[in-house]
């Protein structure tokens, strides 16, 4: 359940539309040469600054001012747009947190676009034994000649 009052409802749209919009324009930007968290950068830093000029106009209106007949006391009646009781412009911290956070995962994962060294993740892992065995406190890793795998017949029983 999605608890909204005036235009808050607008700040989760800002949000999904920002989601859209990264996913679809990170990969069209790494085709062209672009790094890949820019397109993530772009998107939600323009997604918080819609959803944060938004909030602050929509919140910033004046108010009625209606005068209580009984008392004399004034009242002022003010339109608020809040999505779960939060006023829509402080989102907007929350969508620079995620574009944060999904630069930080784009940059570790090594996504499509990302200029890595391919040759480096293309290697075999026992091809660094020649330097593992140069450090004093590591064993070379065993030869597979001569070894019998368990449940594997050796030579001798094959003939």
């Amino acid at each position: 359940m999605i608890i909204w009052s005036g235009w808050g409802m607008l700040s989760a749209l800002i949000a999904a539309a920002g989601l859209v919009g990264s996913v679809l324009l990170d990969p069209a930007l790494a085709r062209i040469g672009i790094p890949t968290p820019t397109g993530v950068v772009l998107v939600w830093a323009t997604a918080a600054a819609l959803n944060w000029w938004l909030g602050t106009r929509l919140n910033n209106r004046p108010g009625r001012e209606l005068v209580d007949p009984r008392t004399g006391q004034i009242v002022v009646l003010r339109r608020r747009h809040t999505l779960f009781w939060v006023p829509m412009q402080y989102y907007s911290i929350l969508m620079v947190l995620l574009g944060a956070l999904a630069v930080l995962g784009a940059m570790q994962a090594g996504a499509p676009g990302r200029k890595t060294d391919k040759v480096a993740r293309s290697r075999d892992p026992l091809a660094d034994a020649p330097s593992l065995a140069r450090r004093p406190d590591a064993t070379p890793p065993a030869s597979r000649q001569g070894r019998v795998e368990p449940g594997q017949p050796s030579a001798r029983d094959r003939g």
